[in-house]
């Protein structure tokens, strides 16, 4: 059945990426792909952990909060990496240097953000399931990496 599940995730992630706009183009720039792609998430994650019906109830208000913080602070530092690359050639000194304290700052809150969500976390989940939470995480990150790659390479 494990199997079953992840094929289908396999799948569903493959014609995700594979119907991405553009040669390669990153798949969460379009808010439907990137729904399916949160929707995928969602299930690998409850798949890994084994998630009972009282952990997914309990656990799933504390992550999606954690992910919607991160995703604000990413979108906000989305747009000051957009105006530094369209404007490289032309920045001041002073407009570098305060990118460079803000690029600093944003690394600060997002470990701000994750260090108040894991204490949550451990609150909700056995230590172990954090654990492989994290593992979990990462593995689907390179993943769909590796199909985003695999897309620009055809």
């Amino acid at each position: 059945m494990k199997t079953q599940f992840l094929t289908l995730v396999v799948c569903m992630i493959a014609f995700v990426v594979q119907s991405q706009p553009g040669p390669g183009g990153p798949p969460f720039d379009d808010p439907e792909k990137a729904e399916k792609i949160k929707a995928l998430k969602v299930g690998f994650i409850t798949e890994q952990l084994n998630l009972s019906v009282a952990e997914s109830q309990v656990f799933w208000p504390v992550y999606n909060a954690m992910d919607d913080e991160l995703q604000a602070m990413r979108e906000e530092r989305k747009e000051d990496e957009k105006y530094i690359n369209e404007n490289m050639e032309t920045l001041t000194d002073t407009e570098v240097s305060d990118f460079l304290e803000k690029y600093i700052k944003y690394q600060n809150r997002e470990l701000d953000i994750r260090a108040k969500y894991h204490d949550e976390l451990k609150k909700v989940l056995p230590l172990r399931k954090v654990l492989l939470l994290y593992k979990s995480e990462m593995e689907f990150k390179l993943y769909i990496l590796e199909l985003v790659k695999k897309k620009k390479a055809d």
